[in-house]
């Protein structure tokens, strides 16, 4: 369903409400002198986040910026 908008378009054919969706990339920036940050380009690991006393776990991917 991810990319496309299939997922949207089955679930208004069951008159299922739609909420509002809102980007789900990040950036961070961080100083090019921290070396360790820098090699973790190309990993990813789970994310536990918390907000709004709701609780998710995704996937999260780390690239860099040459």
């Amino acid at each position: 369903m991810g990319a496309t908008p299939f997922g949207y378009e089955l679930a208004r054919q069951f008159g299922l409400k739609i909420v509002e969706t809102k980007p789900g990339l990040v950036r961070s920036s961080w100083p090019a002198k921290i070396a360790a940050v820098l090699r973790l380009g190309g990993r990813f690991g789970r994310s536990d986040r918390k907000a709004n006393h709701h609780a998710f776990r995704e996937k999260m991917l780390i690239t860099h910026r040459a």
